[in-house]
Parts: C-alpha cells; sequence; structure tokens
C-alpha cells in the first residue's frame, strides 16, 4: 500500500479488532443501502454544491478508484470520507450497481469510537437527503433538554473541573470551535453544517456544563441528531481534557469515550 493510501482507516481498525469483521461494519453497510438511492438518482453536479455549501465538506478524488469522494470533518485532524461508486455502464449485468464505501482520516481519527463516526455519517447523509428532496419538515427545539441528553451531560460533568481558564483557546482549536468569555462562564461553539450550532456553556467555576443550539438551519435537523452533535462535542472536550490532564483517566467516562483501539495502547 502506498503511503498516501496508508494514511487512511478503515471501520475494523478504527474498532482495534484483528479479526476480519467490525462489529460496526454492518451498521455502516445499512447506512449505505439506505443512501445509495439519492447517489444513483442524482449527478455530481446537484450533490456537489450542497456538500460544500450547506454540510461544508468537500466532494474530490482520494484515488481509490471511486467516482468521488465526500469528505467531511467532524473536528480537526478527524476526517470522514465517503466513496462512491456507480458501474452502471458495466458489459456484464452482474457487475452492475453501485456501492459506497467508508474510509477515516487524521491524526486524532483513530481516537473516536466508530459508532460516534457512524452516527455523524448517517446524520449527515440523511441530511444531504432531505436538502435534494427539498424536504422543508422543520423540528422546533423543545423547552426542555431530553432525558437522553441530561443524563449525558451528568455523566460528563466531573472532568470539566479540571479545565482553567487558560486552557480555553487551546480547547476551541483542539474542538474545532471558538470561544466567548464573559463574567461568569465561558461559551464554545462549534459549528458542524451551516447554521447549525451547538454552544458548550462551561461555567468558570467548571461546576456545571449547559448545551444549546442556535442557526437558521437549526430546526431542519431533528432533535435527537441535535442532542447527539451535542454528545459529540462534549465527548471531544473529555478527549481534550484527557490528554491535558492525565489524572482524570481514571474516572470511567474517560474510557468510554475513546475508541477500542485507543483503550488498548492508552489504558
Amino acid at each position: 500500500m502506498s503511503e498516501k493510501k496508508s494514511k487512511y482507516l478503515t471501520v475494523r481498525e478504527i474498532d482495534g479488532r484483528s479479526g476480519i469483521h467490525s462489529p460496526h461494519k454492518g451498521e455502516l453497510r445499512t447506512i449505505e443501502k439506505g443512501i445509495l438511492e439519492i447517489f444513483e438518482k442524482n449527478e455530481i453536479e446537484i450533490i456537489k454544491p450542497i456538500v460544500e455549501t450547506r454540510l461544508q465538506g468537500k466532494v474530490e478524488n482520494i484515488n481509490f478508484d471511486e467516482d468521488y469522494t465526500i469528505t467531511l470533518e467532524l473536528f480537526p485532524e478527524v476526517k470522514i470520507h465517503m466513496l462512491y461508486n456507480n458501474y452502471d455502464k458495466e458489459e456484464d449485468e452482474a457487475l452492475r450497481g453501485s456501492e459506497m464505501r467508508f474510509l477515516f482520516s487524521g491524526n486524532r481519527v483513530a481516537w473516536i469510537p466508530s459508532e460516534d463516526l457512524g452516527g455523524f455519517i448517517e446524520s449527515s447523509l440523511n441530511y444531504l437527503e432531505s436538502i435534494i428532496k427539498k424536504d422543508e419538515t422543520l423540528y422546533e427545539i423543545p423547552s426542555q433538554k431530553s432525558d437522553f441528553l441530561k443524563k449525558a451531560i451528568k455523566q460528563r460533568i466531573e472532568p470539566f473541573k479540571n479545565l482553567k481558564l487558560e486552557d480555553m483557546e487551546d480547547l476551541a482549536r483542539f474542538v474545532g470551535g471558538s470561544i466567548e468569555k464573559k463574567q461568569d462562564e465561558m461559551i464554545l461553539t462549534k459549528k458542524y453544517f451551516r447554521g447549525i450550532n451547538i454552544i458548550l456553556k462551561i461555567d468558570k467555576n467548571n461546576k456545571n456544563i449547559d448545551v444549546f443550539f442556535s442557526g437558521e438551519n437549526t430546526r431542519n435537523i431533528n432533535n435527537f441528531v441535535k442532542d447527539l452533535f451535542a454528545i459529540y462535542l462534549i465527548n471531544h472536550c473529555l478527549r481534550f481534557i484527557k490528554i491535558t490532564y492525565l489524572n482524570v483517566s481514571k474516572l470511567p467516562i474517560i474510557k468510554k469515550i475513546f475508541s477500542f483501539s485507543y483503550q488498548k495502547t492508552q489504558f
């Protein structure tokens, strides 16, 4: 394998499994089956501008004999590549059809559990599909957080007590966001897609964190996906805290938010 190709990882490698099959490969296969039709029915001229403007990704070729690749950045040094091929012009009818493959790259991509990467892939492709189909469904942001999100926040508060004021700029760079310092709190904003912002408020005493959503397109994704995006952001903050303050490694939640391959070598 060339040096260029060796920088790309499969889900099996991120899972850290030595066997043939990854426990999450089947999940990616299910995602592929659910989305292929939208690529088969729409030319790249339709897909490319949506990916670049709304999903803030890019359409490229990464030299795996694909027709094209959609690349999205979840966080700095965490990239997801969705490689599409259409074989409908094959002379042999048995070879006709299409497929989508998934690869991952970046110095920190192997830190992320494959279920988080898969969840982001599914949410991204569903969002792309809704834009292509001009689905105008709007999801009102509920006045109360879901039990799912409240539980996730509660499980993850403890490590934030280690953060110091001087860490905040580095934290913002680590997650690909921006930080705003106010009198009693720090406001970390992460933009996943255009007009879809996750806001994490951290009080200066690090006794509490809270999550909010903003942006003109926030109501275009369902509330469960918004919750997932918030949890992905909190999890990545915890990864920053772990590499900055090694004493937090003993907390059970810290190990949980890393991939199995990372756990095997770092815990």
